[in-house]
């Protein structure tokens, strides 16, 4: 058992494996302990491989009543792979939800961006002057002379 698999996955895989069972299929699982042994192989082996969400529980258990009603024999684990991608593509995915918009801005933080994007522009207007340089290339090339 992986502790990484999630029990309500477990919980959705062995009852999907019992609705096989009940279909009576060729070679199925034939006492608890084989049953048992089966459903934890299942969930741990398809966990990963279809990342479900708990909202697909309903969508994982169709998928096992598409098997018993395509399967004669019990199917190996890559056929469950199979049959998903199909309830994938006919199942409808609403979209991800979209992010809320930011919040208004209090009139007290459009002035504080304000002043310091003023305080931002009136730096870089007299920074040349400040470094005594003609553009900004040339206060960068003071500054850089200064602190060598």
């Amino acid at each position: 058992m992986h502790p990484e698999t999630p029990d309500w996955f477990r919980e959705v895989i062995a009852t999907g494996l019992a609705r096989l069972v009940a279909a009576r299929l060729n070679y199925r699982p034939t006492d608890k302990g084989e049953m048992v042994l089966t459903a934890q192989e299942w969930a741990d082996g398809l966990y990963n491989g279809i990342n479900p969400k708990p909202s697909q529980a309903p969508e994982i258990l169709k998928a096992f009543g598409t098997l018993a009603y395509e399967c004669v024999d019990w199917p190996p684990l890559g056929k469950f792979t199979e049959v998903w991608d199909q309830v994938q593509r006919a199942v409808p995915h609403p979209p991800d939800p979209l992010a809320l918009p930011a919040p208004p801005l209090s009139p007290e933080k459009v002035a504080s961006i304000e002043r310091a994007r003023e305080n931002f522009f009136k730096t870089i207007r007299d920074l040349p002057s400040v470094c005594g340089a003609g553009t900004v290339r040339d206060a960068a090339k003071g500054i850089e002379k200064k602190t060598e």
